[in-house]
């Protein structure tokens, strides 16, 4: 007796597979439901199958928005959790009531997350003008919504914060929005301590006063020159 014939499943490539998945990506920097949407489809494209599963998760973490501290805790959970998800980010963005307010993420930033993504290379910074509470909304993880937070002035960093940004020394990219310090010096000393930055966007950067010009602008040291990288600076309505 003949055999019966046998059927070939064709299936598609995994590269092609893989540009599909490239593509799964938000248009709009901070559209939270463009955001939530393709945030779903590459979680579900995560679990399809072991060949998808790194590009997938590629895609979903190489830019991660935070929007509380809570976000923020969970952030460094998973990371412990996932040794190989840190890799995966380039980019973090810090949005919302968060930054500025009595819980702020960009406080806790450096020490929370600081040396655990070694690949990052740009970083965003943006309040927002609503008096609105935010809610804690985390690409590549489940957001918790934040606790009431009191909304400051100014950014409730430390005259020594910058002290805490070495592990940030190799970011390349900064943009900064509707943001308030307390100080110019503040400000400075920030950027100083980012001496790899070739992409600087500063958009309603305000401080409190202007205080006096930090020694790291008005005469820096040799071996530490203010922004040496520096290529592109972009700057609305500053002070």
């Amino acid at each position: 007796m003949p055999y019966p014939p046998t059927f070939h499943e064709e299936r598609l490539p995994v590269e092609v597979c893989e540009v599909v998945i490239d593509n799964i990506r938000p248009r709009q920097l901070f559209d939270r439901q463009e955001w939530t949407l393709s945030s779903t489809a590459l979680c579900a494209c995560s679990l399809v199958c072991r060949a998808w599963r790194p590009r997938a998760q590629r895609s979903l973490f190489d830019v991660v928005t935070l929007r509380s501290a809570r976000c923020l805790y969970r952030l460094a959970a998973l990371l412990t959790n996932s040794p190989h998800i840190p890799t995966y980010i380039y980019e973090i963005r810090l949005y919302g009531r968060c930054i500025q307010s009595s819980n702020s993420v960009l406080a806790l930033f450096p020490t929370v997350i600081g040396t655990r993504v070694p690949n990052l290379l740009s970083l965003a910074l943006y309040t927002t003008e609503s008096n609105v509470p935010s809610q804690g909304v985390t690409r590549g993880t489940a957001g918790i919504p934040a606790h009431e937070e009191i909304p400051l002035p100014y950014l409730p960093i430390h005259p020594r914060f910058s002290t805490l940004l070495n592990p940030l020394s190799k970011l390349t990219s900064l943009r900064i929005g509707i943001v308030k310090f307390r100080s110019f010096g503040d400000f400075a000393r920030m950027l100083h301590k980012l001496h790899s930055l070739t992409d600087l966007m500063c958009d309603h950067v305000e401080w409190a006063i202007l205080g006096l010009i930090p020694p790291c602008m008005v005469d820096p040291p040799q071996s530490s020159p203010f922004l040496p990288r520096l290529e592109n600076l972009r700057s609305r309505y500053p002070g």
